[in-house]
């Protein structure tokens, strides 16, 4: 150990019997040629003198103030006054000693700080006396643990702030955040979010899987572990252009005025698998703006954007949006056309699954589906409260949409509660509570729709069902019907022109006319009135 070493040596010091000094010493730091030289010539093997306490001292002091440690500087912790002060023990030095190497080419950490730096491209450069993270060795204590360097154990999982990444609040990290990214392999890997507010944007070219410190239920600012802001009206704060990419557990907040963003939270241009979660947008013109297929959104909470919760954009027709998944996500009171928008053009697209999504106090629809979208599958919504439809298909021009076991209810009034185009064809309510405190409840007007095992409710001078439009060979059967008592009010209204129509034993409950039909031409199921004999 360093201590042993230089009592050693000053105790066979003392013991030699040198000459006085033929020249001066070198004044530290000296390279180890004119240490040996200084030794050589003050210090002739003869006994005809003691060597001096100067010389000793001087001596001393070259060693120290030229000692190079395993990283080839020459800062110590300690000044050379201070290790001598500490003479002969060194006990009374007051200063941190550095680790060093002994004779074996061993680190010793022996009453030391040993600093792991990391050293991948683009990593905060080392300060002196560090010690690389590849000269230190590290174990799992469980078992069956291997031997690693510190460098290789460090690639594992990446932080951000190892490339300058700063969350406090007003440093703006966008180079930071490149070089981090750039660092990463093309293959991908983890690229952890410091904690804090992170100003700046960032780009996700590669298979990354971007995780923050946690997010939080209302997505204020200030109230996340990680928050990516944004503090220009264009900025698309997260932007992810590969495949495979993950984002989750943080928050993406903007300072920007309300009413003035025309950029994105997240803004996905590519898939599959990208996967989001756990994460809360707002104050942007879209809290989510997909553009990819094959991707999925679990637990994605969006609030006050201007335009849409989330959107996921086939508008143009040059971007596939097929077989997305939307999982347990809430997109509520957001300002603009929807608080969840599915929009198709161009071509067709195939394929979009819903599972309990949550749309409500948004100041358009609640659920927007547009375009020549397929499979459409939504379970166990929640749409309420929305200004517009709460279901808004009404330029829907795709087949197969689906919503089962879902809480469907125009609170406030406004629109119809679900509204399907002419276009829109093969929709299928099953299982569902849908209300409306006036007007029409549901307006169906496509092909071959199933409406059955509902409970609707609706009130006013018009329908709770309305079928219109090309609302032909429709099936309604086993929903219970409530409200329309007022003179004039009907149940359901089949609006003259339609053909093929069955309509099965329903419970009406309060309603003045059941049906009115203006085709007479449906088929109407037998009601058996009696009971049935089981064996």
């Amino acid at each position: 150990m360093r201590k042993t070493f230089i009592v050693a040596l000053l105790v066979g010091l003392l013991e030699l019997a040198l000459p006085e000094p033929t020249s001066a010493a070198c004044v530290g730091p000296c390279t180890k040629a004119q240490i040996t030289t200084d030794i050589g010539i003050n210090w002739p093997d003869n006994t005809t003198q003691q060597i001096t306490p100067s010389l000793l001292r001087s001596t001393v002091s070259e060693l120290l103030n030229s000692y190079v440690d395993a990283n080839g500087t020459t800062t110590l912790a300690c000044s050379a006054n201070q290790w001598i002060a500490g003479l002969p023990t060194l006990s009374t030095a007051t200063c941190l000693q550095p680790a060093f190497t002994n004779i074996s080419g061993v680190i010793s950490p022996a009453q030391s700080i040993i600093q792991s730096v990391f050293t991948r491209t683009g990593a905060v450069i080392a300060v002196a006396g560090d010690y690389n993270s590849s000269q230190i060795n590290t174990t799992s204590s469980l078992t069956g643990g291997v031997l690693r360097t510190q460098l290789t154990k460090n690639g594992d999982v990446i932080n951000a702030a190892d490339f300058g990444v700063v969350c406090d609040g007003s440093t703006v990290n966008t180079t930071a955040w490149a070089t981090a990214v750039a660092a990463l392999p093309s293959t991908g890997g983890i690229l952890d979010v410091p904690r804090g507010i992170c100003i700046g944007t960032v780009v996700l070219n590669k298979p990354i899987i971007f995780r923050g410190q946690g997010w939080s239920n209302s997505g204020s600012t200030g109230t996340c572990g990680s928050e990516i802001r944004s503090t220009a009206a264009a900025d698309n704060v997260i932007l992810i252009s590969s495949q495979g990419v993950q984002v989750r557990d943080l928050c993406v907040t903007s300072s920007v005025a309300a009413g003035s963003r025309t950029g994105a939270g997240i803004k996905v241009t590519s898939g599959p698998n990208v996967l989001i979660s756990r994460v809360f947008s707002n104050a942007h013109k879209y809290g989510i703006w997909n553009q990819g297929a094959g991707n999925e959104f679990e637990h994605v909470f969006t609030v006050g954007n201007q335009t849409y919760g989330q959107f996921h954009d086939g508008s143009s027709g040059a971007h596939t949006i097929d077989e997305n998944g939307i999982y347990f996500c809430q997109a509520n009171s957001n300002l603009g056309t929807a608080g969840i928008g599915i929009v198709a053009g161009g071509f067709a697209q195939t394929g979009f699954f819903l599972e309990r999504p949550t749309s409500v106090g948004n100041t358009g629809a609640g659920l927007l589906i547009s375009g020549p979208i397929n499979d459409v599958h939504v379970n166990l919504p929640e749409l309420s409260s929305n200004t517009a439809q709460q279901l808004d298909a009404i330029n829907g021009t795709g087949g197969n949409l689906t919503v089962t076991g879902g809480l469907i209810e125009q609170v406030t009034g406004g629109g119809n509660t679900i509204n399907t185009g002419t276009a829109q064809q093969f929709v299928t309510l099953t299982g569902n509570i849908i209300t409306s405190p006036s007007g029409v409840t549901m307006v169906i007007q496509g092909i071959q729709s199933t409406v059955t095992g509902n409970i609707i409710t609706g009130a006013g001078t018009t329908s709770i069902i309305t079928y219109g439009g090309s609302a032909n060979n429709m099936t309604i059967s086993g929903n219970t019907i409530v409200g329309n008592s007022g003179a004039g009010e009907v149940g359901i209204t089949i609006t003259a022109g339609l053909t093929g129509c069955m309509i099965g034993a329903n419970v009406f409950t309060t309603t003045t006319t059941q049906i009115s039909d203006g085709t007479a031409a449906c088929t109407y199921a037998a009601i058996t009135t009696t009971k049935p004999t089981y064996p």
